[in-house]
C-alpha cells in the first residue's frame, strides 16, 4: 500500500507534425519510448494526449491559452505568415485542462520540442513553463534522460535560447524553400497536391484510376450532370480513391471535392501565374483534357451557378434562423447534420446520399414547418431555464465583486504575516523599540482599512445573493417558455450555452446538456409518418429552503405508457422529468401556451 501511495503520476503528450522540417518520431514510436520510460521509473501514466499533422508553434486550445496568445505580438506576426489552417493544439488543450482536475508530477514527453517550439520573441514557451511551474509539474525529455522541475532560472533560459537558435534555423530553411519554389514557378516547374496528381521522377503524372475519375468529372459536367449525380458516381465507382490533403483516407467524397477539380487547371497541364495560364513544364504525361476545353468547361460552370436561383438557407433571408445548426448530430455515424428547406426546415446526414447509408437516412430531423414553426424548438427552448437557474446560483468568480473579494483577503493575509515577521524581529532584537513602533502603526493602519473595505464588499455580494432568485425569475420571465419562441439571437446564444450535443437517433433524440447530464426524448410518430418531440413545460419549485427549476416532458407515448412519470435527471440544481400524458394515465395534459395553476409554486 506505501508503494502504491509513493508511485509518481503523469500524463503523456505525443505531437507530430506534417512539415518537412519537422524529422520526429512516429506518434506510435513516440508512444512505446514514454511507455517503456515510465514503465522503467515506476511512474504511473494516468492520461495520454497526441496531436496529429500539428505544429508546436500552436498555444494549447484553452480559454487562458486564447486569452494569451492575443497579446503575443511575435507570435500574431508569424501566425499570419503561415497557410495551415489549425490556431490552436486541441489536444494540447485537454491535457492542461486535466491537469486542473488531477494532481500529477510530470508531464512526459518523446523531446522537449514536441511541446512547444516557439517563435521568435513569442511568449509560447515562457506561457507553458510557467503553467507547469506554477503546479509543480515537471517536463520528463525521453529522448535526454532528464527530468526539469523548472525550478532553475539558468536552465529555463539555456532552454530558450537553444530553441530560439533552432526556431531561427526552421525559419531560414523556409524561407530558401520558398524562394526556391518561386524560381522553378518562374521556370514552368509546378508542384501540386491536388487530387489524382501522383509524381513520377519530380514529374507530374495522373495514375489510371485517377484519370478515369477525373475525365468522368469533367464529361459529367459537359453532359449536363448534376453534381448529385457526379458525387454519387464517384462515392460508387472511385471510392478507394478518396484522400484528404495529408494523404490519409477521407470517408467519402463531398461536394467541395467536385468543385477543386474543376477550377484547377493542373488537369489540363497549365498553373495560373499572375492572372495568364503558363505551361507546366514538368508534365510526366498527357494531360486530362485540352485547355480550351476547360475554360469550356468553367463557363459551363459559371453560367449555372448564374441560372441557380433557388433559396439558400446561408442568405440574409429569414430562411437564416437556423439556431441549432452545430449541435444536432447523426446518431449513427456521429457526422454533423445539415439544414435543408423544405416546407420549413429539415436537418439530415449527408452520409443518406454520400454512401446511401440507410442507418444514417433514420436521424433525418424536422425542427419546423411553415405552418407551425415553433413545435420542435419549443421542446428545445424549454431546457433553456436550467443553465439560466445553474448560472444565477453559481456565480461566475470572475467577476468583478468576487474578485475584488479574493484580491483584498489576498494583501490582508500578506499584510498580517508582515506584521507577525515584523514583531519577530523586534523580540529578537533585530528591530528597534522605535522602527518597530511606527512600522507596526502603519501596516496595522493599512490593514484595518482593508478590512473595512472587505467588510463593504461582502456586504454588497450578500446583498446580491438575496436578490439573485428575484433576478433569475425575470430572466426566466424572458425566456416566454409558454408558448412563444425566443428571438433568434437571444435562441442561438442559449441553445449553445445550454446544451452540447443533441444526437439523433431513429426512435429517440439523446440530449448532452451544459454540464455534462445526459438524457433521451422519444421521437413519436405522428400523421404521415412524421416524427415529433413531447412538449415541455418548464416549473420553479420551491422546496423547504431551496428553489429547484423543473422541466416536465408530457405526452411521451409508449416510452412512459407503463409509468405514471420517470424522473431521468435529478441533481441538486434541477430535475427532468418525463411524464404520460395519454388518457388514462392520471395525469393532465398541459399545453404548451398554459402553465397549470395547480403544479406552478413560484414563477
Amino acid at each position: 500500500m506505501q508503494e502504491n501511495k509513493k508511485r509518481k503520476k503523469a500524463v503523456a503528450y505525443y505531437r507530430q507534425s506534417s512539415g518537412g522540417d519537422d524529422v520526429s518520431l512516429s506518434i506510435a514510436d513516440q508512444i512505446i519510448q514514454c511507455r517503456n520510460w515510465a514503465e522503467a521509473h515506476g511512474v504511473e501514466i494516468l492520461k495520454e494526449f497526441s496531436d496529429f499533422n500539428t505544429p508546436g508553434e500552436l498555444y494549447p486550445n484553452t480559454p487562458e491559452a486564447r486569452a494569451f496568445c492575443n497579446t503575443d505580438k511575435a507570435w500574431q506576426v508569424w501566425r499570419k505568415s503561415r497557410a495551415f489552417t489549425k490556431d490552436y493544439r486541441r489536444q494540447l488543450g485537454e491535457l492542461f485542462t486535466c491537469l486542473r482536475n488531477n494532481s500529477v508530477d510530470y508531464v512526459i514527453v518523446h523531446e522537449r520540442t514536441r511541446l512547444y517550439r516557439s517563435p521568435n520573441n513569442s511568449f509560447l514557451d515562457g506561457f507553458i513553463t510557467n503553467e507547469l511551474a506554477e503546479k509543480g509539474i515537471a517536463i520528463v525529455d525521453v529522448t535526454s534522460g532528464k527530468v526539469d522541475n523548472l525550478d532553475n532560472v539558468i536552465d529555463i533560459a539555456v532552454q530558450k535560447l537553444l530553441a530560439t537558435y533552432e526556431m531561427s534555423k526552421i525559419d531560414e530553411k523556409a524561407a530558401q524553400s520558398k524562394r526556391v519554389r518561386a524560381e522553378q514557378k518562374e521556370k514552368g516547374i509546378y508542384y501540386s497536391n491536388a487530387f489524382g496528381v501522383g509524381w513520377v521522377d519530380k514529374k507530374i503524372v495522373f495514375p489510371p484510376d485517377c484519370r478515369e475519375a477525373l475525365r468522368m468529372v469533367f464529361d459529367g459536367v459537359e453532359k449536363g450532370w448534376s453534381y448529385g449525380k457526379i458525387l454519387n458516381t464517384l462515392n460508387t465507382h472511385y471510392f478507394h480513391l478518396r484522400t484528404t490533403r495529408n494523404g490519409k483516407q477521407a470517408r467519402c467524397f463531398y461536394e467541395t471535392n467536385i468543385y477543386n477539380i474543376l477550377k484547377n487547371p493542373v488537369y489540363c497541364g497549365y498553373f495560373l501565374k499572375n492572372g495568364e495560364y503558363t505551361a507546366i513544364a514538368n508534365m510526366g504525361c498527357e494531360p486530362i483534357l485540352p485547355l480550351h476545353r476547360f475554360l469550356e468547361i468553367r463557363q459551363r460552370v459559371s453560367d449555372r451557378k448564374g441560372k441557380n436561383t433557388k433559396q439558400k438557407l446561408n442568405t440574409s433571408k429569414p430562411t437564416r434562423f437556423l439556431p441549432l445548426s452545430g449541435l444536432l448530430v447523426c446518431g449513427n455515424c456521429g457526422k454533423r447534420l445539415s439544414a435543408a428547406g423544405e416546407n420549413g426546415v429539415v436537418y439530415f446526414c449527408k452520409h443518406t446520399s454520400l454512401l446511401k447509408d440507410k442507418q444514417c437516412t433514420q436521424s433525418r430531423i424536422r425542427i419546423s414547418t411553415l405552418r407551425k414553426e415553433t413545435d420542435q424548438l419549443l421542446t428545445i427552448q424549454a431546457l433553456f431555464p436550467l443553465y439560466l437557474y445553474h448560472r444565477n446560483n453559481h456565480p461566475d468568480p470572475g467577476n468583478k465583486l468576487q474578485q475584488a473579494i479574493r484580491e483584498l483577503t489576498e494583501e490582508i493575509a500578506v499584510n498580517r504575516k508582515n506584521l507577525a515577521g515584523m514583531i519577530d524581529l523586534h523580540f529578537s532584537g533585530l528591530l528597534d523599540r522605535e522602527t518597530f513602533k511606527w512600522k507596526a502603526a502603519d501596516l496595522s493602519g493599512q490593514i484595518r482599512q482593508k478590512e473595512n473595505r472587505l467588510l463593504e464588499l461582502r456586504s454588497r455580494a450578500e446583498d446580491a445573493a438575496e436578490n439573485h432568485f428575484a433576478q433569475h425569475r425575470k430572466e426566466l420571465e424572458k425566456i416566454g417558455y409558454t408558448g412563444s419562441l425566443l428571438t433568434p439571437e437571444r435562441y442561438f446564444l442559449l441553445a449553445r450555452a445550454a446544451i452540447r450535443e443533441i444526437a439523433v437517433f431513429a426512435e429517440q433524440v439523446r440530449i448532452t446538456l451544459f454540464d455534462g447530464n445526459v438524457f433521451c426524448l422519444p421521437r413519436i410518430t405522428g400523421k404521415y409518418r412524421s416524427k415529433r418531440l413531447p412538449p415541455g413545460q418548464v416549473q420553479i419549485v420551491q422546496e423547504q429552503t431551496d428553489y429547484k427549476v423543473t422541466v416536465f416532458f408530457y405526452d411521451t407515448g409508449e416510452v412512459c405508457r407503463k409509468m405514471k412519470e420517470k424522473i431521468l435527471l435529478d441533481t441538486p440544481c434541477y430535475r427532468i422529468i418525463l411524464r404520460n400524458g395519454t388518457p388514462g394515465s392520471g395525469i393532465k395534459k398541459i399545453k404548451t401556451d398554459e402553465i397549470s395553476e395547480k403544479h406552478k409554486k413560484i414563477i
